[in-house]
């Protein structure tokens, strides 16, 4: 915990890691499979344990840009609990999928403002536990940062893919409770969110989710 912390402040109901995925260096891939590599670039920024440990540490991100990178992941999720598909938890997951891109009508502001703007609402929605009662089916979210597709589009435009994932890809009613919650955090529109199953190398959640991809 941060020296800054004291007994004042407020504790989480859970301890929340940010993790930070730079573009892949493809001169190192040829070593090391695919998951060995997906989990070495993983990086860790904080542990927050306290709301006042969450905005210490979230001050001090680089901000969201025009320049920032893209192809690139930040993953907010539990302690315990890694963001990628084989982790013990998610391996029977699945996870709602947002495209940033799509707000850009809705207002004037540059588009990396809003996903920074979009990528924080959804983090103090998992930090404040407001997916109960189905809390507990959530390893975390994920902003990814992506190159954009729309038509007219300058070299430095960007989009980004938001993501919640969820524990379980074949409990369909709380997937999508937990997909109703984000659709509100976001003031999404009908059809704008899909939920889909993880594509582990066992398959195992694609034979479970047998009722195709949820959209909301």
């Amino acid at each position: 915990m941060s020296a800054n912390n004291n007994e004042n402040e407020h504790l989480l109901e859970h301890e929340w890691v940010l993790w930070f995925r730079p573009p892949k260096n493809h001169s190192s891939a040829q070593a090391r499979s695919e998951k060995q590599e997906w989990e070495k670039s993983q990086k860790k920024y904080f542990t927050a344990r306290t709301v006042e440990e969450f905005w210490r540490e979230f001050h001090k991100l680089p901000r969201i840009t025009p320049a920032h990178p893209i192809n690139c992941d930040y993953s907010l999720f539990r302690e315990g609990v890694k963001p990628m598909w084989e982790d013990e938890f998610n391996k029977n997951g699945g996870r709602w999928t947002y495209s940033v891109e799509q707000r850009q009508s809705n207002s004037n502001a540059p588009l990396p403002y809003i996903i920074e703007q979009v990528w924080l609402d959804v983090m103090l929605c998992l930090i404040g536990e407001n997916f109960d009662p189905h809390g507990d089916k959530i390893a975390g979210g994920v902003c990814g940062i992506r190159p954009s597709h729309r038509a007219h589009k300058s070299p430095s435009d960007m989009g980004a893919k938001i993501h919640i994932w969820t524990k379980d890809a074949s409990d369909v009613e709380a997937n999508i409770r937990i997909g109703e919650i984000l659709k509100g955090v976001l003031h999404a529109s009908d059809g704008q969110l899909t939920y889909s199953p993880h594509e582990t190398g066992s398959g195992k959640s694609k034979n479970n989710y047998n009722q195709g991809n949820l959209k909301l």
